[in-house]
């Protein structure tokens, strides 16, 4: 959500689609962030990464997480 983090995740999905850089995504990095977390400026972070199976939603997982899951088993 910061400019050093857009080129992890943000500005690959949206030219090259390569799933190798969808790090935070890929990693689950921000997975055990709390749902009640006061977060900074207009946007939520559940929304921005979507695909992220944050605890919190009792590790539901994305048809789009399926899918980058079977792409690195």
């Amino acid at each position: 959500m910061s400019t050093l983090g857009e080129g992890w995740e943000q500005e690959s999905r949206n030219t090259d689609q390569d799933v190798n850089k969808y790090l935070i995504t890929k990693y689950n990095l921000i997975a055990n962030i709390p749902n009640n977390f006061k977060q900074i400026g207009p946007f939520r972070f559940q929304d921005i990464y979507r695909d992220v199976v944050f605890e919190f939603n009792g590790k539901q997982k994305t048809t789009e997480r399926l899918a980058l899951e079977e792409h690195f088993n």
